[in-house]
């Protein structure tokens, strides 16, 4: 590749790149020099401020100032119109920063305004902004060149999907909503991972060093990631067909659901610090991920310190919620679990589920001991018999929503 131009270089070493690590950058290519140059930008420390005892010193120029100036030179040098950047201008450096990073990983150089969109995609902007809301963004204004290619493509598959008449408004907006929930927590929780590897470095700068590996790593990132989304999603839909197929054989057609959670888990958090806290979340729900996963069953969600689950039989629901309470029973650093399970009725809504079981499953777990499994009248009555647990009788109790209700506790059977 050619030498980068004089400007270009000058720009880079006033970000404190060398002449060794530039040539480098070009050699790889444009986007290597980019990358080289975010990195120099975000990576700057301003000097420290005199003693007080020393003369006093001319002020330098402001940091904001100094990083207004070489945003802007990365923003042009990327073909970002002055006019965008003016408008970022007006709303700090910290505008045109996220400005960059937009530019960096939204593909498309072309950008349009909302009414542009809808001209192109033939949807009306109004109906447009509906689907953008489903997604999970935020509002866009009017005059905003906030679009790209990318989002036209998108309105017309949605457009050409309803059209075909496979799928209705309606679903189309509900399936827009559960896949915008899920790609922004996957968004966030790569951005935590990067940022959590800044340890020691404080929370604006770890943030700020996520932000800048993740514009330095796009394009082997982006790639990855969306081959492995692809890849999971295709994945998982053939589990829940698979599920389905079984959930068809079944006699009844009730749903076996559970929750298990960390037992004083809030007032223990409050005494954790922010890596602690994270680890020890992570190691839970990693446990339960596995554990429910070995069994057939679907984790549901996960919900701060719990965990709601869905088992193929009442024998996969307690095996679940018994290896659960084992994994940690012998940990003295880590709070205890308690479960509760039912079977029963159950609607399925956007990958949840709702009604009696699940309902049920929650009261139980919340009247639950700690290291104690309850089951509901139904799952006892599956597993009676089975040689492999042990049931004893909880003295009823009227829990909400379901009045006098009679559970059990479910053991492992005595050796």
């Amino acid at each position: 590749m050619a030498r980068p131009s004089e400007p270009v270089r000058e720009l880079l070493k006033t970000l404190g790149a060398s002449d060794d690590e530039i040539d480098e950058a070009a050699e790889t290519g444009p986007t290597a020099l980019i990358a080289l140059g975010a990195r120099g930008l975000m990576t700057r420390e301003e000097e420290p401020a005199a003693p007080p005892a020393e003369p006093p010193k001319p002020e330098p120029e402001p940091m904001a100032a100094a990083d207004e100036h070489a945003l802007v030179d990365l923003l042009r040098s990327i073909g970002t119109s002055d006019a965008e950047i003016d408008r970022a201008k007006e709303k700090g450096t910290s505008s045109l920063f996220a400005l960059a990073v937009d530019r960096l990983i939204v593909p498309g150089a072309e950008r349009m305004t909302r009414a542009e969109v809808a001209e192109r995609s033939g949807i009306p902007d109004d109906e447009a902004q509906t689907y953008w809301r489903a997604m999970g963004f935020a509002g866009v204004a009017e005059d905003e060149p906030a679009f790209t290619e990318a989002d036209v493509e998108m309105l017309r598959l949605l457009k050409n999907l309803m059209q075909s008449g496979f799928i209705n408004r309606d679903a189309a907006l509900q399936m827009t909503r559960v896949m915008g929930r899920a790609m922004a927590s996957v968004a966030a929780a790569q951005l935590d991972l990067v940022r959590s590897l800044g340890g020691g470095l404080s929370v604006q700068d770890a943030r700020r060093e996520a932000v800048v590996a993740l514009v330095q790593a796009r394009s082997a990132l982006l790639d990855v990631v969306e081959r492995a989304l692809v890849y999971m999603w295709r994945r998982h839909l053939a589990d829940e067909a698979k599920r389905a197929a079984v959930a068809i054989d079944s006699s009844s057609g009730d749903y076996v659901v559970g929750f298990a959670d960390l037992v004083g888990f809030t007032a223990m958090s409050a005494q954790m610090d922010e890596q602690t806290l994270a680890a020890a979340v992570s190691r839970f729900e990693s446990t339960a991920v596995d554990i429910v996963g070995g069994l057939s069953g679907r984790v549901v969600k996960m919900i701060g310190d719990e965990v709601m689950f869905e088992a193929l039989s009442a024998a996969d629901s307690a095996e679940i919620g018994l290896r659960l309470v084992e994994a940690f029973a012998e940990d003295d650093s880590f709070p205890d679990i308690r479960a509760g399970i039912a079977e029963g009725a159950a609607t399925p809504y956007q990958g949840d589920l709702f009604g009696p079981a699940p309902n049920l499953a929650h009261r139980l777990v919340d009247v639950a001991y700690p290291s104690t499994v309850l089951v509901s009248a139904s799952v006892h009555d599956a597993l009676e018999n089975d040689p492999r647990y042990e049931f004893s009788a909880v003295r009823p109790q009227v829990l909400k929503g379901f009045g006098r209700t009679r559970f059990w506790r479910v053991k492992r059977a005595s050796e």
